[in-house]
């Protein structure tokens, strides 16, 4: 079986839904599924990812960009994306799997002729597939009946003009017309998906999974002493990939810590992991730990096993991959009742949740939390063992590779059909320096690939 990811980067350069793509991309391979990745940019991913096909003749996009994105349609302009049928990565997939088709990646007008030939899924990593053009639209019910008079313009992707309505109308009815199967992340976005326009579309849930051999517990003490943090103190870690988004809640996490009791606010580090940590320590009143930015997984789970508690302080989520990697680590999570995070994060079992934007709720949970060790430690094993239960990686890659044989047994019922060879590597792709993660699945046989002259197989 050969699946196709198409997103707009590979790993942290995608995001948090880059992240998981990746994470699943690599342990499809590992379930001996031929898995390849295409991007915007392809730089030093080794030949299992390569670029997007573009249309660079007289900067046409560039030029069209300037007027769709002055009338409020984004991407609409990715003239490449119609071109996507001549690149080897496509012609050589059984399943092309979206994770990603907003901030300039993919032409939505061009599913239908990519469904054409394969089934087409795409990943919910966040809201805008059925929205009029934002990924999240907190309050606003828009999208239910066709969106309009937009509350959100600023809202990512943001649009320089309300054209929510027409593009809302052109994105369902190119789903619809691609069929395309729907993969939601949590029970939120099941829910919303169930009353959208995009209702009648084949849909799966299947939440995000995390490698529970690398974030797994790693002893307290030992990984304070390697970020060099305080036995003796309370530690409270924050992780975005942006602190300082709006969406991620750090002004009510700063409202919230600012209202601890003094005498645990003295005994409190705030440990933090992500860009612009440091505008967040001036408005904490604590001492803060700043770790800056980490790709590093296990690095990661250092940090996570260092915290006594995780604070999510989060707007809108679909998920939250930082919960479950803290969980996984056996560090309860404080959040609020808000998108998919309660799927995960459950009261007395694995953390706190306060009400939306209550940031005195989400002060008062932190408070009992700390006051209480038994309790915490009690959570700490919950954690663990709910993340193996349910959110080991491992399980998503293979309810993943169910649901592609089920598409493909759908599409083609006599499945005892022979896999076509593959084409040589896509002109202009260089290859580089394989990585091991990226290793690519070994074909079965050697007449399962023939390789055209002066390649090498992938």
């Amino acid at each position: 079986m050969r699946v196709l990811h198409i997103h707009s980067g590979v790993g942290h350069s995608g995001g948090g839904g880059g992240i998981a793509m990746q994470r699943l991309h690599r342990r499809l391979l590992r379930l001996g599924v031929d898995s390849k990745i295409l991007v915007l940019q392809d730089a030093g991913f080794g030949p299992d990812v390569s670029r997007l096909p573009r249309v660079e003749y007289l900067s046409l996009e560039r030029r069209i960009r300037a007027i769709t994105g002055r009338l409020g349609l984004n991407d609409i302009h990715r003239l490449g994306s119609f071109q996507l049928d001549k690149h080897t990565f496509y012609q050589n997939a059984d399943i092309v799997h979206f994770h990603c088709l907003h901030s300039g990646t993919f032409s939505y007008l061009a599913l239908p002729k990519v469904a054409a030939a394969k089934p087409v899924v795409h990943t919910l990593h966040d809201t805008w597939a059925l929205t009029g053009h934002c990924g999240y639209s907190y309050d606003c019910e828009r999208w239910k009946t066709g969106c309009g008079d937009c509350p959100h313009p600023e809202e990512n992707p943001a649009i320089a003009r309300d054209a929510t309505r027409l593009e809302w109308r052109m994105k369902t009815r190119a789903f619809i017309k691609a069929d395309v199967q729907l993969i939601s992340k949590c029970g939120w976005t099941t829910r919303m998906s169930k009353v959208s326009a995009l209702r009648h579309l084949p849909l799966t849930e299947i939440p995000y999974g995390v490698d529970t051999r690398v974030y797994r517990p790693r002893g307290r003490a030992r990984s304070r002493e390697l970020l060099g943090l305080p036995a003796d103190r309370f530690v409270l870690m924050f992780s975005a990939q942006n602190l300082a988004n709006r969406r991620k809640g750090s002004d009510l996490l700063i409202r919230a810590l600012k209202g601890l009791p003094a005498d645990m606010a003295a005994r409190t580090i705030l440990l933090t992991m992500g860009k612009r940590g440091a505008e967040l320590a001036r408005g904490t009143g604590l001492p803060v730990r700043d770790l800056g930015y980490l790709a590093d997984d296990h690095f990661k789970s250092i940090a996570y096993s260092a915290a006594d508690l995780l604070l999510f302080p989060t707007r809108a989520d679909v998920f939250g991959l930082v919960s479950i990697e803290s969980q996984a680590c056996g560090t309860p999570v404080v959040s609020f009742r808000v998108g998919g995070v309660p799927d995960h994060v459950r009261p007395g079992e694995t953390g706190f949740l306060a009400e939306p934007e209550d940031a005195l709720g989400f002060r008062d949970g932190i408070a009992l939390l700390l006051q209480n060790e038994a309790g915490r430690l009690r959570m700490s094993g919950t954690c663990r063992n709910s993340v193996l239960r349910d959110y080991d990686l491992s399980l998503e890659a293979a309810r993943h590779a169910d649901l592609y044989e089920a598409m493909l047994s759908r599409r083609w019922p006599s499945l005892g059909r022979s896999e076509p060879p593959l084409v040589p590597p896509y002109p202009g792709h260089e290859d580089s320096d394989d990585l091991p993660e990226h290793r690519p699945v070994q074909p079965d046989s050697e007449e399962r690939r023939p390789v055209a002259q002066g390649f090498e197989a992938d």
